[in-house]
């Protein structure tokens, strides 16, 4: 058993890295953002995030972004463990879910429009969060879970509407059987 300490406050999210497991990330309570060597236990690196609390963290296969939901400022943050760049992307509703495609090119966010809103989307971006390719529209409560298929080429999600839906990338149709 391995122990990492450094955090101040309750640590409420996990996700390895994707550079082979090497590298653990942690958010915390305490409003900081923490980089570990998995081998050492030691903190390579720690990030403030301040005023806000990271709500999620989102590690794809293969690339060097990370994805960290702030849900107070209702939005998302890329970060890129290479070099330390942050992207923010605005979210047009609440409660972000998020997937990255296992060849890195795609993420999926899902999102309720409002609190009790009929219709809840998913928007397809380029991994770098530099581009929205397409929106999914189809549910009709928040939606609760995103995978991608292992060759990148279909999205599932799941929502309150206790519906599972596929959909083809990157066009956003779904599958009809």
């Amino acid at each position: 058993t391995r122990t990492f300490t450094g955090h101040t406050d309750t640590v409420n999210r996990l996700a390895f890295g994707t550079d082979g497991g090497n590298r653990l990330i942690s958010a915390s309570y305490d409003r900081t953002l923490r980089f570990w060597d998995v081998a050492s236990t030691k903190p390579v690196k720690t990030i403030a995030i301040e005023p806000e609390f990271v709500t999620n963290i989102t590690a794809p296969p293969a690339g060097p972004w990370i994805m960290l939901y702030v849900a107070f400022e209702r939005r998302i943050r890329l970060l890129n463990m290479l070099n330390g760049e942050s992207k923010n992307v605005r979210l047009s509703g609440f409660d972000a879910v998020a997937a990255f495609s296992p060849n890195g090119k795609w993420l999926a966010l899902g999102t309720e429009s409002e609190p009790g809103a009929s219709r809840s989307d998913i928007a397809l971006w380029t991994a770098d969060g530099a581009a929205l390719v397409t929106k999914f529209v189809g549910h009709t409560r928040r939606v609760e879970a995103l995978a991608f298929s292992s060759d990148s080429t279909r999205l599932v999600s799941s929502g309150g509407d206790y519906t599972i839906k596929v959909w083809k990338l990157p066009e956003g149709t779904t599958e009809q059987r």
